[in-house]
């Protein structure tokens, strides 16, 4: 039986805002639908991934008003233009009812992006549809008139061809995409683990990492029991650049700055326990 695969810790890797997620598949989208009411997923072609959800509000005053997200599978990412707003989550429903807080608010395009978290095959919900799957109401008011844009293949492969976005509209608590260089000086590259959320570089919260032009996977630390994402060394170009892309959905480490970290460790995190643990989150575990 070969050995184990020889890991190494290629270290930190500064990372910049790129673009907003919202933006980038508006503007990259494979196909983009209007209607009365809003489509499920499988309605518009797709069948993973993100969808955004967009309509024009009749009136910008919309502080304190309740904007009710029931009909959402599976989490929804609610913004005025490019600002956020709440999300919500099927699995919480204290959530699904939102109250917004934007006072003083001009805008009046409501952006919802929708992410499909995986189908349930278990249970009475194996007819498991996504999206928006419902009427969405603000303070009991149907919304009407939506336009709907699907992500194509953005969950197969890195997003490409970024539309770099002013910093000055950068809203660190908006699903955004992040991206950054590190070079590997063997000839060889060896395996690693992405490590989301470290003491030094801060948190990354939820969202899906890429190497290169792969998928990783989807990284949501305060959950576990996994923290790491295996990176294989053979998707690692020798002796040259490479890239990681990172699409953070929730708020990433970044906060006011333009840059942050992501670490790249020898060593995974597998289990994690539920409850989030600091003490135990940054255990080095090596096995």
């Amino acid at each position: 039986m070969p050995g184990n695969n020889t890991k190494k810790a290629y270290g930190s890797v500064q990372l910049s805002f790129k673009q907003s997620l919202l933006s980038y598949i508006k503007s990259h989208s494979p196909y983009c639908e209007t209607s009365m009411y809003p489509k499920r997923f499988e309605e518009l072609g797709q069948n993973q991934a993100f969808v955004v959800y967009s309509t024009v509000l009749k009136d910008p005053e919309v502080q304190g008003k309740v904007l009710d997200l029931s009909g959402i599978r599976d989490r929804a990412y609610v913004l005025l233009g490019e600002k956020s707003i709440g999300i919500a989550y099927r699995a919480n429903s204290s959530s699904i009812k939102l109250t917004i807080e934007a006072p003083g608010n001009q805008e009046t395009q409501l952006n919802i992006i929708v992410e499909n978290m995986g189908r349930l095959n278990f249970g009475d919900n194996l007819f498991d549809t996504k999206g928006l799957i419902s009427n969405i109401t603000l303070n009991g008011q149907i919304l009407s008139n939506w336009t709907m844009c699907i992500s194509g293949s953005l969950f197969d492969q890195a997003p490409t061809n970024l539309i770099i976005n002013k910093f000055q509209d950068f809203d660190p608590n908006a699903p955004n995409i992040y991206s950054g260089n590190f070079s590997v000086t063997e000839k060889v590259p060896s395996d690693t683990f992405l490590l989301p959320t470290t003491i030094s570089n801060g948190y990354w919260e939820k969202g899906i990492a890429y190497i290169n032009k792969y998928n990783l996977g989807r990284y949501w630390p305060v959950m576990g029991p996994q923290v790491t994402l295996y990176t294989p060394g053979i998707w690692l170009n020798p002796s040259t650049t490479n890239s990681i892309t990172m699409i953070e959905l929730q708020s990433s480490p970044c906060g006011s700055k333009q840059t942050c970290s992501i670490e790249l460790v020898d060593y995974p995190i597998l289990d994690k326990p539920t409850l989030f643990s600091e003490r135990l989150l940054f255990k080095r575990q090596r096995q």
